[in-house]
């Protein structure tokens, strides 16, 4: 009896693991008890393939799993199994379980406008199946057909959108996400504007309990713009999000007739950590102060809506204008609070009124007159009821707006002049240097496009001057760089340079002649390319090693030649030094070997002493002493040798 391998698959309804006998072309899993179709491949690299596919649909991300479906296809054709996997990423199909008969049924997150019997894919899976798993195939198929006429139906009855919001609605922990709150803010926009938009938290929260998805599709075919918002790259990916866009980009390129545009908005992050698929596209910047009153605008022009300016009724204003008077003249006397109430009452009438956010912002700042508003300390133009006053301003009052903002930043730049004086003449010159090329560097920025306020230009280059007559050439060079070469700029900063270079060298040299060899050296050492400081580094050099060397420091002669070792007259130094250093090192070993024996050569003495004194004692004749302090001597010399 053969032996039965088997090869292991993954249920396509519920990720639970098949064991699959090899030619079995239909599988039963025991986790959901779902009969469906297997691959006919035993390839190990087809598995696995097969198996990732099936994982990264399970997980939704039906793009990456049609790419992986279509690998297989590439290396075999015929694989029935594949093709299907295609067409269930299609159509977006996911198996959910029935609460009532714990059946897998479809659901379809990406409907289509043509019928799945007649996909070309689908037509490959009947052309390679055998007759087992075709009638698996084919029912699964007439199920996700008749889910896909009744999506269908429902999206003949809704009325077209004309913008559809895609975001991102809560994060990892459940929590609503930031992009979320603009979205918010932007569906009120575009709807106070007369815009029917789509917004997934609004639009279907009376769809409780019933398929989104004819919903999202309606919205998805008929809106003629999609604004992809995001705050984080991961926010843009994500895959119900991906989901959306990616179909929105495949209707732009399938149906020419049809005009649609979509608009990536971001935010807190770079525009070129957007999805690669978005390279082609004009992307916003959700931080721009002008972003929201711009963009109702700018889509009814896309749209083909005629843009007209917005009114109010004629009996709103007269109920509002007396309550905005009274309100400011709150503020003018201090009277905060009964200002603010007032301003609430305003945008109860009239939530739009750009005018009463302005209030606000004053209540907010303890101003009490919108000529006091300029000399606030601060720029205003991330506040939110600024920007909201510029979002709801006409443009002339947007204008007046962007003023008072404006003439903050002047008049902070002022003070900083000033500041920046004040060091300059107390001598602080790195100090003056660094406001100095701040100040310079906004007003000759790009988006500068004209010099307004008090200072100027000229009063920095002026500045730059003056600290070139203090001799502070270095940081006058750093100055004259930052004014994109306003007047003759560009030649004092070279100028100064030079200056620069001499100031340096001429230090140098007066460190030479008061023999400060070690500080000259390091001077010549920055400026080695001007004139002869590279031979008069070296001449340093040479002084300090003599100097060292006279004091017996012969190491550090030696380590102050390394830089030049290759120079012979250096050679010469260091062979010299190393001589001298050796002989020391010798030396130092013979008094060394001497203090060792000292201790044996004073017992050796008091020995001999000990014999002369006993023969003395003894009264030995008078040669016996003599020939032992002769010997004894004797001895020490070639002890001590």
């Amino acid at each position: 009896m053969g032996k039965i391998t088997m090869s292991i698959f993954k249920c396509k309804m519920c990720g639970g693991t098949l064991s699959v006998q090899d030619g079995a072309t239909v599988a039963e899993c025991e986790y959901c008890g779902t009969t469906q179709t297997v691959p006919t491949s035993n390839d190990e690299v087809i598995v696995n393939l097969f198996n990732r596919a099936n994982n990264l649909r399970l997980k939704s991300e039906y793009d990456k799993a049609a790419e992986v479906y279509e690998k297989i296809l590439d290396l075999d054709n015929t694989q029935a199994e594949a093709h299907w996997g295609v067409v269930l990423c299609k159509y977006g199909v996911e198996y959910v379980e029935d609460p009532l008969t714990k059946e897998r049924i479809p659901t379809c997150h990406r409907t289509q406008m043509t019928s799945l019997l007649t996909d070309a894919d689908y037509l490959a899976v009947l052309q390679y199946a055998d007759s087992a798993s075709r009638s698996v195939y084919e029912e699964q198929a007439a199920a996700i057909n008749e889910l896909q006429k009744r999506i269908l139906e429902i999206v003949k009855s809704e009325k077209p959108f004309d913008v559809f919001i895609c975001y991102k609605e809560t994060d990892e922990s459940g929590a609503r996400t930031k992009d979320s709150v603009i979205a918010n803010e932007i569906y009120h926009e575009l709807t106070n504007s007369g815009l029917k938009v789509f917004f997934a938290a609004i639009t279907l929260e009376d769809k409780l309990g019933q398929e989104y998805e004819p919903y999202i599709f309606a919205a998805l075919t008929s809106a003629k713009v999609m604004l992809v918002l995001g705050t984080k790259t991961e926010y843009f990916n994500a895959v119900w999000v991906k989901n959306e866009w990616s179909r929105y980009l495949h209707l732009m390129k399938s149906d020419r007739k049809t005009k649609r545009t979509l608009i990536p908005c971001y935010r807190d992050m770079d525009a070129y950590d957007l999805p690669d698929e978005f390279s082609h596209l004009q992307a916003l910047d959700m931080a721009n102060i002008a972003f929201l009153p711009d963009l109702s605008r700018n889509i009814k022009k896309l749209i083909g809506v005629e843009v007209v300016a917005g009114t109010i009724p004629e009996e709103r204003s007269q109920a509002i204008d007396p309550l905005l008077r009274r309100a400011f003249m709150f503020l003018e006397d201090g009277e905060f609070d009964r200002a603010d109430e007032l301003l609430e009452m305003v945008l109860d009438h009239d939530p739009e009124n750009a005018k009463s956010y302005l209030g606000k912002l004053m209540v907010k700042l303890r101003v009490h007159t919108e000529e006091e508003l300029m000399q606030y300390s601060s720029a205003i133009s991330e506040d939110p009821h600024f920007k909201k006053a510029c979002r709801f301003a006409d443009d002339e009052f947007r204008a007046v707006l962007l003023g008072y903002n404006q003439a903050i930043l002047d008049r902070a730049l002022e003070e900083k002049y000033h500041t920046a004086k004040k060091a300059l003449q107390s001598g602080e010159y790195e100090e003056a240097n660094e406001l100095f090329k701040e100040i310079s560097l906004h007003l000759t920025a790009p988006d500068n496009q004209n010099n307004t306020g008090n200072i100027t230009v000229q009063m920095i280059y002026d500045a730059a001057l003056e600290l070139m007559e203090l001799k502070q050439y270095e940081t006058a060079s750093k100055i004259f760089k930052t004014l994109n070469n306003y007047s003759d700029s560009e030649e004092r900063a070279v100028q100064c340079h030079e200056h620069s270079i001499q100031a340096l060298y001429d230090e140098a040299s007066t460190l030479m002649e008061e023999e400060k060899y070690d500080e000259a050296s390091g001077i010549f050492g920055k400026i080695s390319d001007y004139r002869d400081a590279a031979t008069l580094q070296k001449e340093c050099m040479y002084q300090r090693a003599k100097e060292l060397a006279f004091y017996g420091n012969y190491n550090r002669a030696i380590q102050s030649l390394q830089p030049i070792c290759d120079d012979d007259g250096a050679k010469e130094l260091i062979h010299s030094y190393q001589n001298a250093l050796d002989k020391l090192k010798k030396d130092y070993s013979k008094m060394g070997n001497i203090r060792r024996r000292l201790p044996y050569y004073v017992v050796f003495m008091l020995i001999w002493l000990f014999i002369l004194s006993s023969a003395i004692a003894l009264n030995f004749d008078t040669w016996v002493p003599v020939v032992i302090v002769i010997v004894g001597a004797i001895g020490t010399f070639l002890f001590l040798r």
